[in-house]
């Protein structure tokens, strides 16, 4: 298996805009400098927004000895949580929230599952590596082309890729394989969900 740098994912980038490539990760240009701007937001703002296999995570919880006016419990969230996903037995009823650090809820539970935030790009998917790749390199378009038409293509290909990304990670374990037939069923796909749409205040979605 492929091990990738953070230079491989600019470089993907940059690729896709027919800019010239890195060498190093921390060069002093114009291409290293939007790479590096954009890389960390792209990485964190995608991982969360879907439960990829690579950071999928499973961990036991105990609720604290706080009180809360609405709900019975109260759980600290893992500091490498960037989104929970599902309390207890990975039930679709069990209602819960966000406050800050805590998730609140009036479930009884000592088990979490949520998307853990990943900094080793070793550790990514090679479906993540691109699907992270063409993110960065719809953001830093039009810093690199200067070409509003350009970056806004580079948008709706960041948008197919990305979308072949859900589809090709939904298809790995026996849980997730009806993704493409019932994507209402899958918990893990929001039916709808364009990311790229609100991060970029445009239709991401190529006109059909």
């Amino acid at each position: 298996m492929a091990v990738y740098s953070e230079v491989d994912i600019y470089n993907l980038a940059l690729l896709r805009l027919g800019a010239d490539l890195l060498i190093s990760p921390d060069e002093d240009n114009k291409q290293g400098r939007a790479c590096r701007a954009s890389y960390p937001y792209a990485r964190d703002y995608l991982m969360s927004n879907y439960n990829w296999t690579f950071a999928r995570a499973t961990v036991e919880i105990n609720a604290k000895d706080i009180e809360h006016p609405v709900y019975k419990y109260v759980y600290k969230k893992p500091n490498d949580c960037l989104a929970p996903m599902y309390l207890s037995e990975r039930r679709e009823g069990d209602v819960w929230e966000l406050e800050g650090e805590y998730i609140i809820t009036d479930v009884d539970t000592s088990w979490l599952w949520y998307v853990r935030r990943i900094e080793d790009v070793s550790k990514f998917s090679p479906a993540f590596v691109q699907a992270v790749s063409a993110f960065v390199c719809a953001d830093i378009a039009t810093a690199i082309v200067q070409d509003r038409d350009f970056a806004l293509s580079k948008i709706q290909e960041a948008y197919r890729v990305i979308t072949e990304a859900y589809r090709d990670d939904a298809m790995v374990g026996r849980f997730y394989r009806k993704w493409d037939e019932m994507p209402e069923n899958d918990a893990f796909v929001h039916p709808g969900l364009n990311p790229l749409q609100s991060y970029f205040g445009v239709d991401a979605e190529p006109a059909t």
